[in-house]
């Protein structure tokens, strides 16, 4: 925006007396003032004067240089001469106020000056008034010029009173008058603004004003700060102004209807195919308000090569899902950086990703361009620097997408996905909610529908959820061809993409409500400003329609540096899954070792990758890349055996899938590497999870057993895949797609110039039966809830899980020390001390999941979720590393859908700390207690485990199950505690506990133990203890509590009938009733039972209890000082 300011000077005599604020080093000389016609004040012939950053005094002196301007502007000689010739020349004083600039004028002769008397001061002076009768007040010399004293004349004359007031009369008491009224009027005005000011600083935290920042600035260079280094607030402040919705309602208000229309319908397609010289997505720019074009590209795997030409100009990167498993957000940050400055390169400021969606189906045929993997905290993590490393890093917008419930490509743009609001906030919106945190400037909406509306006309997702509740304020847009109609703007769409289905035409949003069309392109001003995308545009910053074809097509955008950044993140998401050792031999089979024979076996291990072929069809994949919108296709790909080679083996190779050529490979080897993968795409999900040549993997590594040669399985997969043959095979390495560098970075890892670090992002299940297959009618409803991801395989085994992965070293964990400070936020510590005990330098991801309480409102919720990890430094063998997690207030709420809000939930919490969900070494608790003392640091020590998943003890069994059943039979509450589950799976462990160890106590004997301790903590009341105990076999009844010797066999027991009445109740008949006066009663009365069950050997187990046991406790309570 342009302004244009006035420059008035006023002459200053020697008697007059600044205020020490503005006291100049010397005694006079001319002072400037700025003046922008921009700011509503006091009028100077139709140039509003601005008078709201100089003091009361300054505005008194402008005012008479006001009148003195007025007076030349009145008789049309234009500004005082020597105006525009005023600079710097060394000497005179100097001033600058407000956002004026500075500039000094010589003194006059006589006054210490050199030369005559300036053409400014002459000019000054003669415009004095002739009639010298009326001076001005408090101005000593200074007198009315005829001009005003002529207005004043028009005046009627003051009433008596205010004369007598003023203590003058005539032309000097209106003038006394008027001075005194702007006087007031400009302290009223200041009050009011601190008042302002105070009110808003006690709300919001604002950065210093503009004012401020001149004021310090002037301050610093009038003491000489030129000399000694940067202004004040240099290095943080913004390149253009932060105030982002003034900016973009001034420019809004500026536009033309049409103009306004560029910013939400997009331009550039003919049919499905981008125009010469447009982007994947284009809106184009409004030049005569400097509003650049809108350049958009996907990202998820690098600029998309749409063009042949564009191929080998710029990185093909690893997919995202191999940053996910990475587990590395720095690394991320680092990627996205570097995209974005290729995409800079191109003449791109918009990059479309990160593209977020939590998996739900394995068989989603674009999972591996999901970054958040099988778990929303994953993307929490890593999506924040995939926003950041674009928008900070790289000056590139993002957009994050698909919003929302996007799982699956098949029926794509028809399947209506069903999920309530608590599944949607807990499991798959907490990505999106970190974009939008992070500062993402769009979102995508997706194809498919919400809860029978399609997502991008959906209200309660877009505008309740999206804008309203998670506070976003940039744009969304559609995706390609996603909208169904007009209606998505009412609903809160704010973007057509492409722009050529006629959705956003005009005459189609005529009924939308006034000014909605305004905050649309409001919202992509802002979007597009916050990013930064806006702020620093390259030196060629080429407009879209004209002349960007150059860009996109002949600028090389890739260097040695990406290139070899691709490479470390294609070996940091290698996830080494097994390593055992070579048979008859110690060493493990891997890293390989210089020298050895290695046979690589199969297509996959030496694939080429033809271009021509790949860009006639645009859904086109194979083991590097994905098919469909993230393909970025490279003629440098580099395959697994180019990889190695070189490097000190002996490779014999055999690239075909063929068992015969591949046994004769094997022969006289040392070991062999077999490649196998799976390809993905657009459109389509994958139809199975195996791998494309599963079967020759089998008769590979089943040919290692008989020739006893150790065989690594090389996996290329774009998500979860099956591995039937791992039990066979000595090793197992998987790699999701990686791009350009695969075959560089597979060497690293197999070589062990890198030390496998990364974790699956994804579980790779059993068996395929296992995993969550797409919905194949319109209707898809969510009915696994929250245990959606990683959490559908609970209480099923698995190949390997969540979170999985093996390094070349070991680790071992241990408590950190506790710390005693409490956090006044609310958050809890908890501390790991992660040590390398193996022989190799390595990292680890240390992961942390969180149990809640067990109660109504958590009864749906997963047995446990992630909720931090952190990658440790790269540890030396023997070296440690102190790892701190905290758990904020938010880590302990679920979502509260009747209030649409998060909702703190209290009872006793579990926190289990491992390398996976299911190698969970250290384990915690802490309760959440409303209106108690907060535990702030969280013990944690040695974990439980059965069958690799954390086995609670028995203490916490009791706390979770039968306490809260106790304190409410206290009250008066009949309560039952109820053990069910197939035969040897633990029930009577659970219920009476084992025998060998006092801290294996069943919930019977920890239940007694704390009845006697509350009735002698309670003083109210005093209670009695009754006990019976019940055995059904066969249908028939026994009472357990009978110690008559003589019963050598369950039948010798005393019978119990069972009865019901008129009223549908049971009663026992012939059950004893006994009196436990102290626990030690009790717990005889327990074991007199368990005595006399029966127990016998089943199928499943040599001693189970094949019967149905009550254990009865009746317990008598009466009031002190009561009969009742």
């Amino acid at each position: 925006m342009v302004s244009s300011n006035i420059k008035v000077f006023l002459r200053v005599r020697p008697s007059a007396k600044p205020s020490k604020a503005f006291q100049a080093k010397q005694d006079e000389g001319l002072i400037a003032f700025e003046m922008d016609k921009h700011t509503p004040a006091l009028s100077l012939d139709h140039k509003p004067l601005n008078f709201t950053r100089i003091s009361q005094f300054q505005w008194l002196r402008t005012f008479q240089s006001m009148l003195s301007s007025r007076a030349r502007l009145r008789q049309g000689s234009g500004p005082p001469p020597g105006v525009r010739a005023a600079v710097r020349s060394g000497v005179g004083p100097m001033f600058s106020f407000g956002g004026g600039g500075t500039r000094t004028v010589p003194r006059s002769p006589g006054e210490g000056g050199k030369g005559s008397r300036t053409a400014l001061q002459r000019e000054l002076q003669s415009l004095r008034s002739e009639d010298e009768e009326t001076p001005i007040p408090f101005i000593p010399g200074a007198v009315v010029p005829r001009v005003l004293a002529e207005d004043l004349d028009a005046v009627p004359a003051l009433p008596e009173a205010l004369s007598s007031l003023s203590g003058a009369t005539g032309r000097k008491g209106k003038l006394y008058m008027l001075l005194i009224f702007f006087v007031l009027l400009t302290m009223l005005a200041m009050v009011a603004a601190k008042v302002a000011e105070n009110f808003s600083s006690a709300f919001h935290s604002k950065p210093p004003s503009a004012g401020s920042v001149v004021q310090a600035r002037a301050a610093w260079f009038m003491g000489g700060g030129e000399d000694a280094g940067l202004p004040p607030g240099y290095c943080t402040e913004h390149a253009m102004s932060t105030d982002y919705e003034a900016w973009a309602k001034g420019l809004v208000a500026q536009m033309t209807t049409e103009e306004k229309f560029r910013l939400i319908d997009a331009r550039g397609y003919s049919g499905w195919t981008a125009l010469e010289g447009y982007f994947v997505g284009s809106i184009l720019a409004v030049p005569r308000l400097g509003i650049p074009s809108i350049k958009m590209q996907d990202a998820e795997a690098g600029f998309r090569t749409i063009d042949k030409r564009m191929i080998g100009t710029v990185t093909s990167w690893p997919c995202a899902l191999v940053l996910s498993a990475s587990w590395d957000p720095q690394l991320t940050w680092k990627w996205a950086e570097a995209m974005g400055q290729e995409f800079r390169a191109k003449g791109a400021n918009v990059a479309l990703g990160p593209a977020v969606n939590v998996h739900r189906v394995p068989f989603n045929g674009r999972n591996a361009e999901y970054i958040s993997g099988e778990d929303p905290a994953l993307g929490e993590s890593l999506v924040p620097a995939y926003v950041k490393g674009l928008q900070e890093g790289a000056g590139v917008a993002a957009v994050v997408k698909h919003f929302t419930l996007n799982q699956q490509e098949t029926l794509r743009t028809t399947v209506n996905s069903q999920a309530d609001a608590r599944v949607r906030w807990e499991q798959y919106y907490p990505p999106f909610e970190a974009a939008v945190n992070a500062g993402v400037a769009a979102v995508m909406c997706s194809y498919n529908y919400v809860n029978g509306l399609q997502a991008c006309s959906n209200h309660e997702v877009i505008t309740d959820d999206l804008k309203s509740r998670m506070g976003f304020e940039g744009w969304v847009m559609s995706d390609w061809w996603a909208l169904t109609g007009p209606e998505a703007a009412a609903a809160g769409t704010d973007m057509d993409m492409p722009g050529n289905d006629d959705n956003f035409a005009k005459h189609k949003l005529d009924s939308l409500p006034a000014g909605r069309v305004e905050e649309m392109v409001m919202r992509t001003l802002i979007g597009m400003r916050r990013s930064g995308a806006w702020s620093e545009p390259p030196s060629f910053d080429c407009r879209v329609g004209c002349d960007c074809g150059d860009s996109l097509y002949s600028v090389n955008a890739t260097s040695d540096e990406h290139v070899a950044l691709a490479r470390r993140i294609a070996a940091a998401g290698a996830v080494l899954l097994k390593n055992d050792p070579i048979p008859k031999k110690s060493d493990r089979v891997l890293p390989l070792k210089a020298g050895q024979k290695v046979a690589m076996l199969g297509a996959a291990c030496d694939q080429s990758q033809d271009v021509d072929a790949m860009m006639k069809e645009w859904t086109a994949a194979n083991y590097y890349v994905l098919g469909g919108s993230s393909r970025v296709l490279s003629p440098y790909t580099v395959s697994v055996v180019a990889g190695l080679k070189g490097r000190g083996l002996d490779l014999r190779t055999s690239a075909e899938d063929s068992l015969a050529a591949a046994k004769n490979s094997m022969v006289g080897s040392d070991v062999a590497v077999v490649c196998g993968g799976a390809t993905a795409a657009e459109t389509k999900d994958r139809t199975t999870l195996s791998l494309d040549q599963e079967l020759f993997i089998q008769g590979v590594v089943n040919a290692g057993v008989e020739l006893g040669i150790p065989v690594v399985v090389l996996a290329f997969a774009p998500g979860a895949v099956t591995t039937p043959w791992r039990d066979a095979a000595t090793g197992v390495v998987t790699m999701f797609h990686s791009g350009q560098q695969t075959g560089h970075a597979a060497a690293d890892i197999l070589l062990g110039s890198v030390n496998p670090s990364g974790r699956l992002p994804v579980t790779f299940p059993a068996q395929e039966a296992d995993a969550t297959r797409p919905c194949e009618s319109a209707n898809c409803p969510y009915t696994e809830g929250l245990k959606g991801g990683w959490h559908m395989y609970q209480g099923l085994p698995v190949a390997y899980p969540f979170g999985f992965g093996l390094s070349y070293t070991e680790f071992e964990y241990t408590a950190g020390s506790m710390k005693t400070n409490s956090d006044a936020n609310g958050r809890r510590g908890m501390s790991v001390n992660i040590r390398n005990v193996g022989a190799r330098p390595g990292s680890d991801i240390v992961q942390l999941y969180v149990g809640f309480p067990v109660s109504a409102t958590t009864q749906d919720e997963p047995a446990y979720r992630l909720r931090h990890f952190k990658k440790t430094k790269e540890l030396q063998p023997g070296e440690s590393e102190i790892i701190e997690f905290e758990l904020s207030p938010r880590d302990e709420t679920i979502w509260d859908s009747s209030l649409n809000m998060w909702d703190m939930v209290f009872g006793d919490y579990t926190v289990f700390v491992g390398s996976s969900s299911r190698d969970l070494h250290l384990c915690g608790s802490f309760g959440n207690q409303l209106g108690s003392d907060q535990t702030r640091w969280v013990p944690l020590g040695k974990c439980r485990l059965e069958n690799g998943i954390a086995k609670p003890t028995g203490e916490e069994v009791f706390n979770v199950v039968a306490k809260p059943v106790i304190e409410d039979v206290l009250q008066g509450i009949n309560g039952t505690i109820f053990a069910y589950g197939q035969t040897g799976s633990g029930k009577t462990f659970t219920i009476t506990g084992g025998s060998e160890r006092y801290a294996d106590r069943g919930i019977i004997p920890r239940t007694i133990a704390y009845l006697f301790e509350e009735f002698q903590n309670r003083k109210d009341a005093s209670y009695r203890l009754y006990i019976s105990y019940l055995e059904i076999y066969n249908n028939d009844g026994y009472d357990l509590l009978c110690r008559e010797d003589s019963a050598k066999k369950l039948e010798d027991l005393p019978k119990v009938q069972l009865r019901e009445d008129e009223d549908g109740n049971i009663h026992l008949r012939n059950l004893s009733v006994n009196m436990a006066q102290k626990a030690e009663d009790a717990l005889n009365l327990l074991f007199l039972g368990d005595t006399n069950r029966v127990v016998a050997e089943t199928p499943m187990n040599d001693a189970s209890t094949r019967s149905h046991c009550m254990f009865i406790l009746w317990i008598d309570s009466t009031q002190t000082g009561s009969d009742t």
